[in-house]
């Protein structure tokens, strides 16, 4: 998730974060894409993080040249005495039971015990629709476990806990307890970073990498976005559907609602009895009470207000597909509680979502907010089947309105059985792209490129492929395009897209 949510760091992950770490080096190798996610969360925040666990040369060049704040978090195994019998591990303090343990019982018992989790726990109160699993699942040997995530997380904390530590102790020792300015007011400071980090060269940069396929814009403009995808931060402002006009959020069905509305007390996410158990320390501490309270809504996440109605037919053939409930990645989160779930306690906030498309669903809309560089890019899941959109499933025109144009022929219509491969580009196919009312409209070859390099085509049409799962398309580049923008986009003849997020600058 690097590329797409790297794109618009600042939106996807919050305008407000201190401490950026990044943890997906098991898929993602490489130094581009965790560049463009640093970049962007430092030119185009409010904030300037520290950066954490990022590829060593990326933080490397980031320090050296941009004078950013960077770290990287140890395994937290220095300490741990190994243990060589099952005795020995029972004895271990709760936190790092488990960790270290000699070849002969770690693969039979300790490494089997490095899971700790479950799909439910019995009330009274309420009976999950489905049967629940009797494991959850993601358990894989080459995994973690959360024991792990339990362990690195405290590093991390401890971490944070130093650097409170540090500067209490620099306030304490100031002179009647009065710092200069310069202290507390780090607007300068960001602006210096920022200023030095764009004005590295591209041989130092890996985003600039981003050139071969035409996207290098991304590691210089300050982007924003919205997404279907979770977790995200204001889940609420930041959804694709928040900046869509009114006409068109009320075509599209929300996402289901949860099956409960709270949790009974799962033994597995702490300690047993007469181990050290933090957040009962936490929750036993004063009570913890907001003093800025920001509204991003007003000044980050904005929207535009008093635009026209839409320029374009919303179009009704659009579909949401987006999990139950908070999914902002929390400790508040309650996501997945819907009555499809067969593991209720995982909960995991992680969602690839989307809104599917296809060549009758019609015109999909959205207000963008602010545009300064004239720069609008989308993206898009370009290989899904025709019957993933149960909505359109019999329609054979746009919007279903049968006026005899744009038919879709038998081809498209029903749903595809046995092993199934991409569907192609047919000759039909035309995207359609909506900038205020003006429409630009794109063949296959123009919307692809050369597609003789496999369906997917090559990087010269206006579709670009930035990761292995990951294309985007561009839809305006233009600087004298400034301010509110009325966005659409449309399919015709063939196909069915997924799209997922949308950028601007």
């Amino acid at each position: 998730g690097t590329g797409q949510n790297g794109i618009a760091a600042a939106t996807m992950y919050g305008p407000d974060v201190d401490m950026l770490m990044w943890d997906s080096g098991m898929t993602e190798p490489g130094g581009r894409d965790p560049d463009l996610m640093a970049r962007q969360s430092i030119i185009s925040g409010i904030k300037v993080p520290v950066l954490w666990s990022f590829p060593y040369s990326v933080l490397q060049n980031l320090n050296r040249f941009g004078e950013c704040e960077v770290g990287s978090m140890g395994q937290a195994m220095t300490g741990i005495a190994e243990a060589t019998t099952t005795a020995e591990v029972d004895k271990t303090i709760w936190a790092a039971r488990f960790m270290k343990c000699a070849s002969d019982i770690d693969k039979e018992f300790c490494k089997t015990n490095r899971f700790n989790a479950t799909c439910w726990i019995e009330r009274d109160d309420f009976t999950p629709e489905k049967p629940q699993s009797p494991h959850m699942g993601g358990q894989a040997s080459w995994h973690p476990g959360n024991r792990v995530h339990q362990l690195q997380g405290r590093t991390l904390a401890f971490t944070i806990l130093q650097a409170l530590h540090e500067a209490l102790n620099e306030w304490s020792e100031a002179p009647n307890f009065e710092l200069p300015d310069d202290k507390w007011h780090v607007t300068t400071h960001y602006e210096n970073i920022r200023e030095k980090v764009l004005a590295i060269e591209p041989e130092n940069s890996p985003c600039y990498g981003l050139s071969a396929i035409g996207l290098e814009r991304v590691c210089k403009l300050p982007m924003k976005a919205r997404s279907e995808w979770s977790p995200r931060p204001y889940p609420d402002l930041t959804s694709m559907r928040s900046i869509m006009p009114k006409e068109q959020v009320d075509l599209i069905d929300p996402p289901p609602p949860v099956s409960y509305q709270s949790d009974v007390f799962n033994p597995v996410l702490h300690p047993p009895p007469g181990e050290v158990d933090v957040l009962n320390i936490v929750a036993n501490g004063p009570e913890f009470r907001e003093v800025l309270k920001p509204h991003y809504e007003s000044y980050y996440y904005n929207k535009v207000a008093g635009l026209d109605k839409p320029k374009q037919k919303p179009g009704k053939g659009h579909i949401l597909t987006h999990p139950s409930g908070i999914c902002d990645g929390t400790l508040d989160s309650f996501c997945k509680r819907d009555a499809k779930n067969d593991c209720l306690l995982n909960a995991h906030n992680d969602a690839r979502s989307g809104i599917f498309t296809d060549s009758v669903s019609g015109w999909l809309l959205w207000n963008i907010p602010k545009v300064e560089n004239g720069y609008i890019l989308l993206k898009a899941e370009t290989w899904h089947f025709r019957d993933e959109n149960p909505k359109t499933i019999e329609w054979k025109s746009i919007n279903n309105e049968n006026d005899n144009r744009q038919l879709r022929g038998d081809a498209e219509s029903g749903r595809m059985l046995g092993k199934r491969k991409q569907e192609p580009y047919c000759d039909e196919f035309r995207y359609e792209i909506s900038i205020n009312g003006k429409v630009k409209t794109l063949d296959k070859n123009q919307f692809t490129g050369d597609t003789s390099v496999g369906e997917l085509g090559s990087n010269d049409g206006i579709r670009k492929q930035m990761q292995r799962v990951v294309e985007i398309i561009t839809l305006a580049d233009d600087p004298n395009l400034k301010g509110d923008v009325e966005v659409g986009v449309r399919i015709k003849g063939c196909k069915e897209f997924l799209y997922s997020h949308i950028y601007w600058s």
